[in-house]
């Protein structure tokens, strides 16, 4: 049987054809790159690895597993709005503005509360919250916990 991968509710993000792809297949994703705006990209059912930026996308991958695979992209604009009367001013003559901190997604489950499992088919270590091993793609079974 073979599964989707969706991006925001999409099969034909960017460079998917929203084809499906059979269990074990290494999948890669391309997200397009935006000046001045973090990007967040998170799945509950797979660990997406990191490949960095090329070509004005950022590159991830990941093993398909015996599932759909949902991936949420957010954006979040590091640009601040300055108000009328600042904007009329030179920058000198408004003072300082406190330093722009983004909004780092916040994650339920502290470093401290994760254990690791192991998957039974490959061996490979996974986070105790996954659902699915992130090299094979298998399901994981919670008594593989260490």
């Amino acid at each position: 049987m073979k599964y989707y991968v969706y991006v925001n509710g999409r099969k034909d993000f960017f460079d998917l054809t929203g084809e499906p792809y059979e269990p074990g297949t290494e999948v890669q994703i391309r997200i397009p790159f935006l000046t001045d705006v973090s990007t967040y990209v998170r799945s509950e059912e797979v660990c997406l690895k990191n490949l960095g930026c090329e070509n004005g996308s950022y590159r991830y991958s990941f093993i398909m597993p015996e599932c759909d695979v949902n991936i949420d992209v957010t954006h979040k604009s590091l640009m601040t709005m300055m108000d009328t009367m600042g904007a009329a001013f030179p920058m000198g003559m408004m003072g300082s503005f406190p330093p722009l901190q983004p909004e780092i997604p916040q994650n339920d489950s502290k470093p401290s509360d994760l254990k690791r499992i192991f998957c039974s088919e490959c061996g490979a270590p996974n986070v105790s919250t996954s659902k699915f091993c992130r090299e094979c793609g298998s399901k994981l079974k919670k008594e593989e916990q260490e």
